[in-house]
């Protein structure tokens, strides 16, 4: 079904869930790591979650996005969360608004919120080399490291090359948070 290589280690421990259909390997799941403590706010069932990433894919920007959520209210589509989809960043792993895309992002984020919004941010745990937060990650070991556990382990991934946040690590994985 699937295969894995680990180089060089003194021990590897893994469990895998599987079944006969998504709802057996889903329960397969909790029964090895637990069901979550809680449940996700009650807005993210009850109406359309709309994505920026639908209208606008990485083009996003802060005029676009009033102009969309105007639009969703205009035509009365129930929402009550706006998710601000891929390229908000200027860099993949620096979790800041681009300036050039969003002059005033508290303002926009408080104008969502007065119109009863909440507002979600796409972020993944890639850290491009030309991030802020690439130099701060590295420099705290806050990354997976490569196989000589010298250099942080740089990936491909669909948005092209980057580092990977070790969230096995504590220290990273507060400091991510």
């Amino acid at each position: 079904l699937f295969s894995f290589h680990v180089k060089d280690t003194d021990e590897l421990r893994y469990q895998v869930a599987i079944g006969r259909n998504v709802v057996e390997a889903f329960y397969g799941m909790v029964r090895l790591v637990g069901k979550p403590r809680q449940a996700p706010p009650k807005d993210y069932f009850v109406e359309p979650i709309f994505n920026s990433w639908i209208e606008f894919h990485t083009d996003v920007t802060q005029q676009g996005l009033d102009d969309y959520v105007d639009k969703i209210r205009r035509h009365g589509f129930p929402c009550r969360v706006i998710e601000i989809d891929d390229k908000w960043t200027p860099t993949y792993g620096d979790f800041v608004f681009d300036p050039k895309k969003f002059p005033e992002p508290a303002r926009m984020i408080d104008r969502f919120h007065a119109m009863g919004l909440k507002v979600i941010l796409w972020a993944t745990p890639f850290i491009e080399k030309a991030a802020e937060n690439y130099r701060v990650a590295e420099s705290n070991r806050y990354l997976i490291m490569d196989e000589s556990g010298k250099a942080p382990y740089v990936t491909q991934w669909w948005n092209g090359q980057a580092t990977l946040v070790d969230f096995s690590n504590p220290a990273a994985y507060s400091w991510y948070l």
